[in-house]
This record gives structure tokens, sequence and C-alpha cells, in this order.
């Protein structure tokens, strides 16, 4: 993720490049989780509805 796509108008502020790498990570995280669920796409609908979030949290280990 750049500063231009985070709004921040600093590059030169230690800060706000901190602030940016924390965002890159964060989508790279939330990617990961996203394709960990997508691999066990198949196996979640079977949980039980009632253990179904505790399911989808597993998947994301």
């Amino acid at each position: 993720m750049s500063l231009h796509e985070t709004g921040l108008v600093a590059p030169e502020d230690p800060t706000d490049r901190e602030l940016v790498r924390l965002l890159a990570q964060l989508d790279d995280l939330l990617e990961s989780l996203a394709a960990a669920e997508h691999a066990w796409l198949d196996w979640l609908p079977t949980v039980a509805p009632e253990y179904r979030a505790s399911a989808r949290n597993l998947v994301h280990y």
C-alpha cells in the first residue's frame, strides 16, 4: 500500500511510513485469511451451525 492510497500526506514522516508498512502487513494478512477460508470452502458448510464460527476461526490457523 502506498502513502497515496492511505491518504497520508507526509512521506518524510516516520510515523506515516510506519503506518503504511503496517497497513500493507494487514492487507497481506487479510489476503492469507481469505485464501485459507477458500481452501476449506467445501468443509465449512458441513460443520454444525453452532460451531461454524469456531471452525472458520480454526482454518485461519
